[in-house]
């Protein structure tokens, strides 16, 4: 019987298998340490080789508080919003120098 094994499964991927990765939660954003919080989703996003098309989404739907409030506003006013400017403009919005 062969095991099951996720679409795309790669016997030669040289990342480590799933099932060896802590449980790690994504971090959330309400606007203090912004730099901190960018530098721990690139993290997650590393370890847990999320595709970059899912990052913004990812980031922006982990944000509260005053962050949440303010995305909704940022989002109604930019289009074709991508991560790097997400980026630039959190820190703009919220002190890129707050450690």
């Amino acid at each position: 019987m062969r095991a099951h094994r996720p679409k795309g499964d790669n016997r030669h991927h040289t990342s480590v298998p799933y099932h060896a990765l802590p449980k790690m939660y994504f971090p959330k954003f309400d606007g203090t340490h912004p730099k901190i919080c960018i530098d721990n989703c690139a993290n997650y996003f590393s370890i847990y080789v999320v595709p970059t098309s899912l990052w913004l989404s990812s980031t922006t739907m982990h944000m509260e508080g005053n962050a949440s409030k303010w995305w909704q506003v940022y989002k109604q006013q930019h289009t074709n919003i991508t991560w790097l400017p997400l980026c630039m403009a959190i820190e703009q919005e919220f002190g890129a120098d707050d450690y």
